[in-house]
């Protein structure tokens, strides 16, 4: 026990260093944590830390990264995702495992393991990617929402392939019509659960967040324990247990507590990961590593940028969507891990899927965090060519979606003359439908910014919810218009409003404290008068239904990892 202790400090001694050192470099600590299992052996000679112990913290650090990955796909989400994400994402998963397993043919390597290898490299980092973003500040942006969506799409195919790896083991004692009624009857039980028994024992739980801690990981493992013994897998049951908890009112905090104990026991499985990769086993695979490497990387970008070039979104756009999905998701190593539990894959392979992600997590970071520098360096231009407006427009509305759909109506009512920037090409080509002036753009390009009139300007309203845009936008209009249009935007917090007016922003919109006045000044209005308030309730109706017909939905956090 003492060795295994002194170990185990060893190995969180040295993840910290090297985090401090991945963060330093910007990089993600998945890749600290994989380092560490590769240093300790060069370092420090053979750990002699319990295999079985091992294998169990690392069993238990997968469960709890499924648990959370099943809680946040959140299927109302993927619901909304619609046809471009699927088909793209789909288009790209497929590429990049035919590409990848022809490369695996021709370095001959066995059929079994090449094709866990090409479907589980097929696959791009969620986590990794909306850190990444987040810490950019480009989440909300058009190429993030994209690149998230995709995401979303291929952890559906992942759990997918999880579900399909997990059927082929050898030895479950079940026929495939015994696996069938059992996979019915536990379905069928977790819905019944989820839908009426689950909503009421986490309504009280939650009172206390203690019990709510206790719960969480009681019912993680008890399904995970289910599906152990039902033959179907513990990762299959810890996922699943996440899928039933996905839309509880509570499943975001029952994430953020579940988070740091995951973080602790993924340390050790990316630690036994790591440590597969001696210098020598390395150097056996390093040209494999190499040629799978480049095929992942390259199909990854390749093919997203062409699906999303095909279904009409710019240059721009599609090439830092592109660029984010370049990289191997944490999906790939569980994935590769089950096929050599189930003796399907030799362990060489689990070393080959390890090395691939270490290389294409480092290289995607760099990637998506000089994406716009890259993107000029490619194509040799600074912003998509913009549409030409032959007039200045007096009313100039930056972002068309949620907001901006009531302020055009404002400004419409004002003056004829008015333009809509947006660089969402489906609001753009909707707009162009009903007729209404409408330039399709980047608010953060300043070269994009050059190319529109303002002269004739006197209202300038952003409805673009990053700070750091509307500064942009603010700073450019105050050095380049002789005449001072007004200018609104806004803003979601009060630090973003105070230096938005900074800035020198002549209004900023809070659509909070607005929804709040709003309702006071119903109540001053309607007093408490049921007809008048019933007449409000069929306008907000009518006005929801037209709102979901142009796709409109309110803010969410349903990405957060």
């Amino acid at each position: 026990m003492d060795s295994i202790f002194l170990e185990i400090s060893l190995v969180m001694v040295l993840a910290l260093v090297l985090s401090i050192i991945a963060k330093a470099l910007r990089q993600p600590i998945l890749i600290a944590y994989l380092l560490t299992g590769v240093s300790i052996p060069i370092l420090f000679g053979t750990a002699n830390i319990s295999q079985a112990a091992l294998d169990t913290f690392s069993q238990i650090g997968i469960a709890f990264l499924l648990f959370i990955v099943g809680i946040n796909l959140n299927l109302n989400v993927i619901k909304r995702l619609g046809f471009v994400s699927v088909a793209v994402g789909m288009l790209q998963m497929l590429a990049t495992a035919v590409i990848t397993f022809f490369v695996l043919q021709v370095m001959s390597v066995p059929l079994i393991p090449a094709i866990f290898l090409a479907v589980a490299l097929s696959f791009s980092s969620t986590a990794v990617v909306v850190k990444l973003l987040s810490d950019k500040g480009d989440i909300g942006k058009l190429y993030g929402q994209l690149a998230v969506g995709i995401l979303i799409v291929q952890d559906v195919v992942a759990v997918l392939a999880l579900i399909i790896a997990s059927s082929l083991s050898p030895a479950t004692t079940f026929t495939i019509e015994q696996s069938v009624l059992i996979w019915g009857a536990i379905v069928v039980m977790l819905f019944l659960v989820t839908s009426y028994i689950l909503p009421v024992i986490t309504r009280i739980i939650a009172k206390s967040q203690e019990l709510l801690f206790i719960f969480t990981i009681c019912w993680c493992f008890t399904i995970a324990a289910i599906f152990y013994l039902a033959g179907i897998g513990i990762e299959i049951g810890a996922l699943v247990a996440g899928l039933s908890l996905s839309t509880s009112t509570y499943h975001y905090e029952i994430a953020a507590r579940i988070k740091p104990l995951r973080d602790f026991f993924l340390i050790l499985y990316f630690f036994a990961l790591g440590a597969q990769l001696s210098p020598q086993t390395f150097g056996m695979i390093l040209p494999l590593v190499a040629a799978l490497t480049i095929a992942t990387v390259l199909a990854k970008i390749i093919f997203t940028y062409v699906g999303l070039r095909a279904v009409k979104y710019g240059k721009s756009v599609s090439f830092l969507s592109s660029i984010c999905l370049s990289q191997v998701s944490e999906f790939s190593f569980v994935l590769v891990g089950v096929g050599v539990l189930l003796g399907q894959v030799p362990g060489i392979y689990l070393s080959v899927a390890t090395s691939v992600g270490i290389i294409t997590i480092a290289v995607s970071s760099y990637l998506i965090s000089h994406g716009e520098p890259l993107f000029r360096f490619i194509f040799r231009e600074k912003h998509t060519a913009p549409e030409s407006v032959s007039d200045s427009a007096e009313m100039v509305l930056f972002g068309y979606n949620r907001v901006g759909y009531d302020l055009l109506k404002s400004l419409r009512s004002i003056s004829k003359s008015y333009t809509v920037v947006d660089y969402n090409p489906d609001i753009v080509a909707s707009l162009k439908k009903k007729g209404i002036p409408v330039i399709y753009g980047d608010a953060s390009d300043v070269d994009f910014l050059s190319s529109i009139e303002f002269s004739k300007a006197k209202f300038i309203v952003s409805t673009i919810p990053e700070v750091a845009t509307n500064v942009v936008l603010l700073d450019y209009i105050k050095s380049s218009s002789k005449k001072k249009p007004i200018f609104m935007a806004i803003a979601h917090k009060i630090d973003e409003a105070t230096e938005l007016y900074k800035a020198g922003a002549d209004y900023v919109i809070m659509p909070h404290f607005l929804g709040a006045r709003h309702v006071a000044s119903l109540i001053e209005k309607y007093g408490a008068d049921p007809a008048k308030f019933k007449e409000e309730k069929a306008r907000h109706l009518r006005e929801l239904q037209e709102r979901r017909a142009l796709g409109h939905e309110h803010p969410t956090l349903d990405f957060k990892i």
